[in-house]
């Protein structure tokens, strides 16, 4: 190599890895983002999958066969076998469980999608600058479920990482045995780690016939036997439509499709914007079909093993079955249900494809436009998903400390006489006494609201998870006895509850109430205390960002106005005072505190 030519290589080069320094700073955003307001505490289905099955395999007298077929036990629709790995891995290694850490693992996983994207970008020589707005396209915040809920992290965020690696290595090898024996690997862990993995044997197929005929049969081959032992002993849970019921629901179908196609453009908004719908299946429609365009005009690349159709095909393929499955699935549900948290990291994928097909040639003519949509993409997924983190992280806390106070989670069901019963006390007292997780993890059931309460019980019981200190304070401060010392300088008016049969509803619109959110655990917390002085913890809802405040303030995050429901499915029968708390900065005080009503029903 002369100098001339091994000064423009290494020129391209350090071009290059300026692009990817560049291109991790919204990265270090992200992750310092979670630092900054992530938790350890459990939520719903954490419960029975990670906790249960954590005590399960660790305690109870069964083979070793039978504790390995666990990792593979069904949860839902879904087997979870990286999820069950990793729990089980961090259990044995730290002796407790540590949700705050299975969180940032499974977060891990967007970093794992840039570095295959940047790769794939390499590979092909794309320009390098491309790896910059896939970076900030990635690493937003509307799938904030699978950063700060672990079950959501460990399986909707590392199920597409998984199928990015297989298609990454069977494009990588082009025929080579050792590529195709790693990719089928990674296949079968991602087959076995969410309901949609399976698709990974489908959408490889036009990477796959790179291969020799052997090698595609035992691809294929292979793909179908897992699929069976997937779906071998499969029982479809009780909470769950049947797909065939809904295959004639042909309004609900398109909306949720092309809606999913669209969704990534909800960021732009508020939650509950009104015309969220309608904008994002026109953007779908608009998306899927210039897909589709243009697969079909550089279908002839699909030959040519210089340029990356193949792997871009693969992707589409695993999105086209990914949208598909679900827009059947829930047809007769809601189209807003496509917006859910935990589901936009698809979403986000086919942003990212769009870049790959369409990236270069808009940037070429539209600089300006690509660059400010973007950036303007990655700013409104924080700025509008702000209220939906804090709630939920705060919701997380809430539950967290009413578990550690009580060691279960009330939840009462009515007999035919209409009255409260309580059907599902914890009553397991030894570790080796609890099941398996449960198949059908729904509320609807008492045998898995039993379940959960046992597991619940035994883990504050014998310390499988702890409070950390900032909880524990906050714990401490709030159940403060204050039925029996009312001070009339923070009582608050029964009217700023509306009570109903069912629940009571909180409204503090009117006193403009504004927080400072430094932590995850910082916001409002409801407390109710009865008689005996037990306490039960609910977070209250925030409803508006204070933009004049945040737009001069990034200290944190400033919020406004609270109001929401506490179903009183959660509450004894008794009397109670309502006490409300202020946490801030990890500091928990008495905001105020009503006089005691009684809660009869549900």
């Amino acid at each position: 190599m002369d100098i001339e030519s091994k000064k423009k290589y290494n020129d391209g080069f350090w071009v290059l890895d300026r692009s990817f320094l560049i291109s991790l700073i919204p990265c270090v955003f992200y992750y310092g983002f979670y630092f900054k307001y992530g938790i350890n505490a459990p939520f719903a289905d954490d419960w029975s999958v990670i906790v249960g099955l954590v005590i399960h395999f660790f305690h109870a007298q069964e083979s070793f066969l039978d504790k390995f077929l666990l990792l593979f036990v069904q949860c839902n629709e879904h087997r979870e076998l990286f999820l069950s790995i990793i729990s089980v891995t961090q259990f044995a290694i730290l002796g407790h469980i540590n949700f705050f850490y299975l969180n940032l693992i499974g977060g891990l996983s967007s970093l794992g999608i840039l570095i295959i994207l940047y790769k794939i970008l390499k590979r092909y020589r794309h320009p390098e600058w491309l790896i910059i707005p896939i970076s900030f396209t990635l690493f937003n915040l509307s799938y904030f479920h699978n950063l700060y809920w672990p079950v959501s992290a460990l399986q909707h965020n590392v199920v597409v990482f998984l199928i990015l690696s297989t298609l990454c290595v069977l494009d990588y090898s082009q025929g080579g045995i050792k590529s195709f024996l790693l990719a089928n690997f990674i296949a079968f862990i991602t087959l076995f780690s969410s309901g949609n993995g399976f698709i990974v044997y489908i959408a490889a197929a036009p990477l796959i016939f790179r291969y020799i005929k052997v090698y595609r049969v035992i691809w294929f081959l292979s793909g179908a036997f897992f699929f069976l032992l997937y779906i071998y002993n499969y029982e479809h849970p009780v909470q769950r439509g049947s797909i065939l019921a809904n295959i004639f629901l042909f309004k609900g179908i398109l909306g949720n499709f092309f809606a999913y196609w669209g969704a990534f453009a909800s960021s732009f908004f508020e939650s509950g914007f009104v015309w969220i719908e309608p904008i994002c299946i026109t953007i779908g429609i608009l998306v899927f079909f210039t897909f589709l365009y243009k697969l079909w005009i550089d279908r002839v690349d699909f030959f040519q093993d210089q340029k990356d159709y193949r792997f871009k095909l693969s992707l589409f393929i695993f999105l086209l079955c990914t949208v598909g499955i679900y827009s059947i699935a829930r047809a007769n549900m809601p189209i807003s249900n496509v917006f859910e948290s935990r589901y936009a990291i698809n979403t986000t994928l086919i942003l990212l494809l769009y870049i790959l097909f369409f990236g270069n040639l808009i940037y070429r003519k539209f600089k300006v436009v690509i660059i400010g949509f973007i950036v303007s993409f990655f700013f409104f997924s924080y700025v509008n998903h702000l209220i939906d983190l804090v709630n939920f992280t705060n919701m997380t806390s809430g539950s967290a400390i009413k578990h550690s106070i009580h060691k279960r989670e009330h939840y009462f069901f009515t007999d035919s006489s209409k009255k409260k019963i309580d059907l599902s006390a914890p009553t397991l007292k030894n570790l080796s006494h609890l099941g398996k997780p449960i198949l059908n993890f729904t509320a609807i059931l008492p045998s898995s609201i039993k379940y959960v309460n046992d597991a619940i019980n035994l883990t504050f019981s014998h310390q499988i998870y702890s409070l950390d200190p900032d909880l524990v304070e906050i714990s401490r401060v709030i159940q403060q006895n204050k039925y029996d010392t009312l001070q009339s300088a923070n009582k608050f008016n029964l009217e700023e509850f509306e009570f109903e049969i069912h629940s009571a509803h909180f409204s503090y619109t009117g006193l403009k109430v504004k927080g400072r959110i430094l932590h995850g655990t910082d916001g409002y917390y409801l407390v109710f205390e009865n008689r005996q002085h037990q306490n039960w913890v609910f977070n209250m809802y925030w409803r508006e960002i204070d933009r004049r405040k945040q737009l001069t303030h990034w200290d944190g995050i400033y919020l406004r106005n609270l109001s929401g429901t506490v179903p009183f499915i959660y509450l004894p029968d008794d009397r109670y005072v309502a006490k409300i708390f202020k946490v801030e900065d990890g500091l928990a005080t008495l905001v105020g505190v009503t006089p005691n009503f009684k809660v009869n029903g549900m």
